[in-house]
């Protein structure tokens, strides 16, 4: 099934935009950002139909040690 899912980490619209930067700059997965309601979130989308549960915890990690 395709997903997207969007999320905002602690901290203002700065702190979205560093975080994706940082997560984006590690290689480990690419996160895109947007605008919901005036503020700044976060993006990920699952998109490949060969996806697998390893994926998907492995972008979790990267996400993770980051907050």
């Amino acid at each position: 099934v395709l997903s997207l899912f969007s999320f905002r980490v602690m901290g203002d619209d700065q702190r979205q935009i560093n975080f994706v930067k940082e997560v984006n700059e590690s290689g480990d997965l690419y996160l895109t950002s947007s605008v919901f309601r005036g503020k700044n979130i976060i993006r990920f989308q699952v998109g490949q139909f060969d996806t697998n549960w390893g994926d998907v915890l492995a972008a979790y990690v990267a996400i993770v040690r980051r907050l």
